[in-house]
This record gives structure tokens, sequence and C-alpha cells, in this order.
């Protein structure tokens, strides 16, 4: 932990000796309490804000959660724990069945579920303007993200997220898409039909039209706060990322990728688990969907076996409690 937030550590750990249960302090404020910036995903992301049972934040250290975030506000509220219960925090426990924090990232690709005979292309997506005008024309086709993709792959992740949601709560798992159109997107943002493909650029080419949609610094902001990512996109919207993505103290990335995305995320806390071998699991989809419906799988044997399955991937090196967890879902049939 930094020492500005040291700060903020020490001006909540007065307010609980001073018997305040709950305060509601302005991002401002908070800087002022820092003498420092928030981080643009503090202001930007809700799950920046999120309380951690791996690795906790400022806030827990001191004996309090966070609670109602409000980003157009830019409030964040801190109520103070229960007597014992910040002990429990401060030695990173938490109650057995308490799933960690997941996010999936999902690939925006494929068929979709409306079409249009003047679809956005990519030249729409360079002016924000043109693209807002050209929103308001297919209007009646807008979506939400999560309903406008409709591939194989893309069924299968929405279909292991309902499972995961159905075991731990809603609240314990996120998606954000990556679109090639629109970026790093959630569920529920309205879009177009579109047909823009990551795979018609050059390396060099990807690498600007990543920059123009901010994807880079989104997918990093995006992630902050879990305490498991778990990346479901092909080896364009990775590259996209600008390899390698460092992930914070205690938490783990998992990305099912190439064996040649290995080497370009080979940092501690990733682990990359080669799509060839897990192809082995399954025969009963092609190549494209495979990502989708081994996650499907992983879900399944997730959410009968409890949330210590979740805990055991964030601190698995291997990927051996993914691919174990993938062919005991196989074997149930």
């Amino acid at each position: 932990m930094t020492a500005k937030y040291e700060r903020l550590v020490r001006y909540l750990d007065q307010l609980r000796t001073d018997g305040v249960e709950e305060v509601e302090l302005s991002f401002g404020e908070l800087e002022r309490i820092l003498d420092a910036q928030l981080p643009a995903a503090a202001r930007n992301f809700r799950p920046w804000w999120s309380n951690s049972s791996q690795a906790p934040k400022p806030w827990q250290i001191a004996g309090f959660r966070s609670r109602a975030v409000h980003l157009g506000k830019q409030t964040v509220m801190f109520h103070r724990l229960p007597a014992g219960a910040s002990s429990e925090v401060r030695d990173l426990s938490a109650p057995p069945e308490r799933a960690p924090r997941l996010l999936v990232v999902a690939s925006g690709t494929g068929r979709m579920a409306v079409h249009h005979p003047r679809e956005l292309r990519k030249d729409d997506f360079l002016d924000l303007d043109r693209l807002h005008a050209r929103e308001d024309e297919l209007r009646d086709f807008l979506r939400p993200a999560s309903e406008l993709y409709c591939c194989d792959q893309f069924r299968f992740t929405r279909s292991g997220i309902q499972t995961l949601r159905a075991a731990f709560g809603r609240d314990r798992v996120d998606m954000r898409i990556m679109s090639p159109g629109y970026g790093i997107i959630g569920e529920q943002d309205m879009i177009a039909p579109h047909s823009v493909s990551l795979t018609d650029f050059d390396r060099t080419e990807l690498h600007l039209w990543a920059d123009h949609l901010g994807v880079p610094e989104a997918v990093r902001a995006a992630i902050a706060g879990y305490d498991l990512v778990v990346f479901l996109v092909g080896q364009c919207c990775l590259e996209a990322m600008r390899p390698p993505l460092v992930p914070a103290e205690g938490q783990r990335l998992v990305l099912l990728a190439t064996e040649h995305y290995r080497r370009h995320y080979a940092v501690p806390g990733v682990t990359v688990l080669p799509t060839g071998r897990l192809a082995q699991a399954s025969c009963e989809v092609g190549s494209i969907a495979l990502k989708g419906y081994l996650f499907a799988r992983f879900a399944q044997v997730a959410a009968r076996e409890g949330a210590e399955l979740l805990q055991s991937l964030i601190a698995d090196d291997s990927g051996e409690v993914f691919w174990q967890a993938v062919q005991r879902a196989v074997a149930a049939g």
C-alpha cells in the first residue's frame, strides 16, 4: 500500500475510534485526504471501489466497507464493519462460501440478433458526432450489448455467467465485452448493429484502431477491483489490449489463448491456458466457440463445488484447476 493510501487508512481509523458508523465522501474530499489525485478508474468504474476478499482495500484495513458508490455525484459511502469483522479483513480471511469477485471479458464478434442494410461501418466510429447521428438513424435496432451479440461463443459465455450468478449472486459476477467497433463496453450498453472486424487489420493498424477506441486503458480500468478475471477473447482482441496486462496484488488473470500468448503475458498472476490442450476436453463444438464452451463447463463445476474452486483458481499458477474442472464436467456429461 502506497503512502497516499495510508493517509486514508489513518483518516478512517480515527473515525472508527470516534464511533462513526458511516461516512459519505466526495471524490474531491478523498483527494484532499490523500493529497493526491484518484486514478481515472476510480472516477469512471464502480468495480474500483469494490471490497476484496483477497487483498484488502485501504478502507477495509481501517475496518470499513465501501457501499453506495455514485459515479454521477462522484461520491462513495464507507460503512463501519461490526466489532470483530474488521479483524477478518485484516487477515484476509473470508466466509467459506463467499465467492471472489469475478469479471469475464468476452468477445463481441460474429452473428448479431438484428441486422440492417446500413449497419455501422468502420468510418462511422471515427467521429463521435457521426456515430451518434448514425445510431439515431438505427435507434429501432439498438440493443443491449449482451443481447445483440448471439454467436455460439457468446451464447456459451452468457450461459456460464448465468450459472455462476445463480450460485454465488448477481453482485459477484460481471461481464465486459470487447467490441471491435465500440471498444470495451458493459452488458447493458445500448449499441447498434455493426460490421467491423479486428481480423481486417494488420498489427500496426490494429494498434492504431485500439488506441482510437481507448482499449488498452479501458481494459486495465475495467479489471480493477476484481479478484479473478477470465478473458474469453481472440488473438486480435488480446493484441488490441497491448500485452502484458499486469494484475494487482492478489489478483488472478486467466487467459484462454494460443501458446503464442504465453510469452506475451508471462507475468506473475497471469495464467495462460493453451486452447490447443483444452480442445482435447471436447469434440462437441468447433474452435470458434471453444472458449465459451469451456468456460460454461467450468462454471457448472464451480457452481456445484462452491466458491473454494474459484479461490483455488486464483491461487493456481499452472492452470490445472481450470483444466481438471473442465475434465470433470465433460466426464459427468
